[in-house]
């Protein structure tokens, strides 16, 4: 599923940021175009107007001199006298150019206005002509004389301007394709990598769904089973079956909290509430809550505090107390009859650091990294099930609520060693 949607996030990431740069580009070129079209127009006006200048200085048109304006001007010139071309027309200009030029006059002849303004200055007017082989800049310059008019058409080939504008729309194609590749290479890692923590948490929710359902169908089915069992056992048996489905009905319970407090956790209501709390108190408080459950299995829990008495702190003391509780029981599960558990409160300038040590089995390196994760358990295989896997996580998940940190380590000479750090 997530790799159609990895495809999908790809093309649509790419194919919609190429579309921008293709209609960006575009809007570039036509602009761009119509700014260098406006600007040879403009050259071109200011040509015919010193090329009038010059013409009307000159009482007499020779072949040389015409074909140096032709060169000077880079413009094509046909001139007509009283509608009859110069012997230069007919010598220097092809039949195909000759027909062109014929097909101006008709469309300048179509061009003119009924009213008609009389002048004894030349006049001229620029336009452009598009042919059906080529597109032109056109002006027709008409000088008064006294034998009649001398009408001079002038063209400039857009040619230049549409290889011009050819060649800079092939490298902007070039552009535009060599982009669609990088974009597209780096919408696939760059949705990768947003996809990634989405697949991880959907496949932490499974395995969460997956745990908490096999945790649940366990005391379930044993609950089941003791109460199929009670109506046909006798009154010894089925007091001996209740007291099984009461002890699972309690796990049942204990985990139903632990599931709903780590809901509550990821819909950010974890409920606290901070206030001013003693934290010596409550370790002491701890330490004494756990004194019968150690000396009942035969380890021995010390407690060691800061000479001076600790400052209040803002935080949730309950909350606070819950995770020494988790800290513990998981040491007196994990250490053997005989061992030695310590528990210590510690400060600094910056923070408040409780620990929990014991030298029991300890947790291997690899363990280390998945031992805050949900239902995950050091010994799958423990007789122990009062633990579900889920108090180091919902320790973890208190004390950074509280800014902190917690992590572990090995104990020296054997054993696993839980550190709490929160700020003041």
């Amino acid at each position: 599923m997530f790799h159609k949607i990895h495809l999908r996030l790809t093309f649509l990431f790419s194919a919609v940021t190429t579309l921008i740069l293709l209609i960006m580009s575009l809007l570039f070129l036509y602009l761009y175009y119509q700014n260098l079209t406006q600007n040879a127009m403009s050259k071109f006006k200011n040509d015919i107007s010193t090329f009038t200048t010059e013409f009307q200085k000159n009482t007499t048109v020779s072949y040389s001199w015409l074909m140096s304006i032709q060169q000077n001007y880079r413009y094509d010139f046909y001139i007509y006298d009283n509608n009859i071309p110069f012997r230069f027309i007919k010598e220097t200009k092809s039949k195909r150019q000759l027909n062109l030029i014929k097909s101006i006059q008709t469309y300048s002849e179509s061009q003119k206005s009924d009213s008609y303004i009389i002048t004894t200055e030349a006049v001229h007017k620029e336009f452009e002509y598009n042919s059906d082989t080529e597109n032109y800049f056109v002006s027709v310059l008409t000088i008064p004389g006294n034998k009649g008019d001398t009408i001079i058409y002038i063209l400039y080939s857009l040619s230049q301007l549409k290889s011009q504008m050819y060649s800079l729309c092939l490298r902007a194609a070039i552009l535009i394709v060599s982009a669609s590749v990088l974009l597209f290479a780096f919408s696939w890692f760059y949705t990768k990598g947003l996809l990634k923590p989405i697949q991880q948490s959907r496949d932490r929710q499974t395995q969460f769904i997956a745990a908490a359902s096999h945790e649940i169908r366990n005391p379930v089915s044993t609950i089941l089973f003791a109460l199929g069992a009670m109506e046909k056992g006798n009154a010894a048996e089925q007091k001996k079956f209740t007291l099984i489905a009461q002890n699972e009905g309690k796990r049942l319970r204990l985990l139903t909290e632990d599931l709903l407090t780590l809901a509550r956790s990821d819909n950010q209501s974890f409920p606290v509430s901070f206030g001013k709390v003693q934290l010596d108190t409550i370790i002491v408080e701890s330490y004494e809550a756990f004194t019968a459950p150690t000396l009942e299995k035969g380890i021995h829990l010390c407690i060691e505090l800061p000479k001076n008495t600790l400052q209040a702190e803002h935080m949730d003391g309950e909350r606070i107390r819950q995770v020494i509780s988790i800290l513990l029981d998981n040491a007196i599960s994990y250490t053997p009859a005989g061992g030695t558990i310590r528990l210590i409160c510690s400060e600094n300038a910056k923070q408040h650091c409780i620990e929990v040590i014991d030298n029991g089995t300890g947790i291997t390196d690899e363990n280390k990294k998945h031992i805050f994760d949900r239902f995950y358990r050091a010994d799958a295989s423990r007789e122990n099930k009062s633990h579900f896997g889920l108090g180091l996580c919902i320790a973890k998940e208190i004390v950074t609520m509280h800014g902190g940190t917690i992590s572990v380590k090995d104990t020296p000479g054997g054993g696993a060693s839980f550190l709490v750090c929160i700020p003041k």
